[in-house]
């Protein structure tokens, strides 16, 4: 039973309905390359400094938001260490983004900048002082050759 009364009997307002979505699904397609079109020209003019300028501020806003510090405190801790891997001491991190912000999961207390790989390692470990003692005595061992080849086990 019909809620209100419609100008057009049923089929006519479904054949009608089947022609908008066809009709729809054909437009907004070009619609979204056209307004992307638009972004990427827009962008294409901005100068390296503004695009710098755009980039920090985002990360400044994500560190804001997932730490509670500043990108001037991220620059001041940066400094602080030398500008320097906290673990490793590397000076030039791989992988994107640079250094990244180590912290305690449990307490949320900012431990220090690490580079990706030694960052990567502590999440790797869970942050396990145990796990990491394990590894270090692991690796002395077969440093010292006193772990088997793989022909000797065989």
């Amino acid at each position: 039973m019909q809620k209100y009364k419609r100008y057009i009997c049923s089929p006519c307002w479904s054949a009608r309905q089947r022609k908008y979505e066809m009709e729809r699904r054909e437009r907004v397609p070009d619609l979204l390359q056209k307004r992307k079109r638009a972004v990427k020209e827009r962008k294409e003019g901005w100068s390296e400094e503004r695009k710098e300028q755009d980039r920090r501020r985002t990360y400044s806003n994500q560190l804001r938001k997932n730490y509670g510090i500043t990108i001037e405190d991220f620059d001041d801790m940066y400094d602080a260490q030398g500008g320097k891997c906290r673990i490793c001491e590397t000076t030039k991190p791989k992988g994107r983004g640079g250094f990244h912000v180590d912290h305690c999961h449990a307490t949320g207390a900012i431990r220090g900048l690490l580079c990706t790989s030694c960052n990567m390692m502590l999440g790797l470990v869970e942050d396990s002082v145990d796990r990491l003692n394990s590894a270090i005595a692991y690796l002395q061992a077969a440093n010292d050759n006193k772990t088997r080849t793989i022909e000797e086990a065989a």
